[in-house]
């Protein structure tokens, strides 16, 4: 239910007011969020950050495949291996929450697990 108010909040535009963000710090409020259900599921969350990095994120997981990567951003859309898991919302939420940033977000298959990297903007000077 929760995934459902967040990603209502996240889908409209009124709901933003668009400002500089230190995407480490962004991250670092992620993780500590996302901590309790990484470890009920025996999962190491690790936040490595290059300064002067636009883009980020891969995962050691199981991964997606190929035939599926176009679809992980959909509205409640899971794999038939991954059923019983969540509500389908998670990639979306992150998917509402780029865009009026003016991120994009591309999945793909990494060396190990499922890469997904947001192409962000570089901040904008003075």
């Amino acid at each position: 239910m929760q995934q459902l108010l967040i990603l209502a909040e996240a889908s409209e535009p009124q709901n933003y007011r668009l400002q500089p963000v230190d995407p480490a710090t962004a991250m670092q409020e992620v993780l500590d969020y996302m901590a309790p259900v990484a470890e009920q599921q025996a999962v190491e969350l690790r936040l490595l950050v290059d300064a002067d990095a636009h883009e980020w994120l891969a995962d050691q997981g199981p991964g997606v495949a190929p035939e599926h990567l176009a679809r992980i951003f959909e509205r409640f859309w899971r794999s038939k291996e991954r059923r019983e898991d969540g509500a389908g919302l998670g990639l979306s939420i992150c998917h509402e929450i780029a865009t009026p940033h003016g991120w994009t977000l591309v999945a793909q298959r990494g060396a190990a697990g499922l890469e997904i990297t947001a192409r962000m903007r570089p901040p904008s000077g003075p």
